[in-house]
């Protein structure tokens, strides 16, 4: 790891410690597969810049000969430069003569993202600013000193795994019971469940699919042999042929409602995400011009319509 200059900030070498192997490990997995011209400069990449433009300045090749060495000589040449700060010599970008030599912008390479970053975001460095600067603020910061080799999604990333700043974040209050569902016109969300009526079957037909138009109340019952994918689909190909196909399709996967009628032996079938998706692919095969996006999972609570719905149809069916 770095050297960090701990003391002059809040937290300890040991949570900093902790902070950093946490930036790194987002860090490069951030970067896997990401093009190149995306990618920070490597430690390697820094030197060779730096190499290149010491032996420009020394004067012991030609631009044109160390070309030869450098495919990229003249780029670099017109990019960077190197600058002295004290007892160290920093690669910097290429600047007018008039800025001075404490302005100029450093250049940042993968094994001091984190120590750069961090000595603006903990310290008082920029616009001086107090410790912790978030978002926006560290990143103009940053730039300021670094330039474009401070990307914002870097500075956004150790903002993100920063134990101070994780501590600060105000923790949203939860809401006394559930918001209700709100939908204003016909079709706009479309409500399906299946009742399990094996115990008490009517023939062949086994099962009941309940369908509800949430924005206008208007409810069918089809009875069903099965329940693949693929009946269910046919029975809502045949519904939104006669009513037209909702924009939301949504499915309750609990099992908070069981059996109030014919005993207590009808019982609601759970419908998870996967089944949910495959009747979605089915209806789409049926009808590929029907577009289809399936609603969140919501809490029975919110989804009172259609369970008092079966509670109807089940109590006239156990009469």
């Amino acid at each position: 790891m770095p050297d960090l200059p701990g003391s002059p900030f809040v937290m300890g070498n040991d949570v900093i410690d902790r902070h950093c192997k946490r930036f790194y490990e987002l860090f490069n997995n951030y970067l896997k597969g990401k093009d190149y011209t995306t990618q920070p400069m490597s430690e390697e990449g820094y030197d060779e810049r730096m190499a290149f433009l010491k032996a420009l300045d020394s004067g012991i090749k030609t631009l044109p000969e160390l070309r030869k060495i450098y495919p990229q000589a003249y780029h670099w040449n017109k990019q960077f430069e190197i600058v002295s700060f004290g007892t160290s010599e920093k690669l910097v970008f290429k600047a007018e003569e008039t800025v001075p030599l404490d302005q100029r912008q450093q250049v940042l390479h993968r094994g001091n993202f984190f120590q750069a970053i961090y000595a603006v975001h903990a310290g008082t460095e920029g616009n001086g600013c107090a410790g912790h600067r978030m978002a926006r603020t560290l990143h103009k910061a940053c730039t300021a000193k670094y330039g474009k080799s401070a990307p914002s999604w870097a500075t956004d990333m150790l903002c993100k795994t920063c134990p101070v700043c994780i501590s600060k974040n105000t923790r949203k209050k939860p809401k006394a019971g559930h918001t209700p569902i709100i939908t204003r016109g016909f079709q706009a969300r479309g409500q399906i469940d299946l009742i399990d009526m094996q115990s008490t079957p009517d023939g062949e037909f086994k099962y009941i699919l309940s369908y509800r138009c949430h924005g206008t109340k208007f409810c069918l019952l089809e009875a069903l042999q099965t329940k693949t994918k693929r009946s269910v689909a046919w029975v809502l190909f045949n519904i939104f042929t006669m009513l037209g196909p909702p924009a939301i399709l949504q499915a309750d996967n609990g099992r908070e409602f069981n059996g109030a009628a014919c005993g207590g032996n009808a019982k609601q079938i759970e419908m998870d995400e996967d089944f949910v998706d495959g009747v979605i692919k089915e209806v789409k095969d049926l009808w590929p011009g029907c577009k289809l996006v399936r609603g969140t999972a919501r809490h029975s609570e919110s989804n009172g319509g259609i369970e008092r719905l079966h509670l109807s149809a089940e109590t006239k069916i156990g009469n």
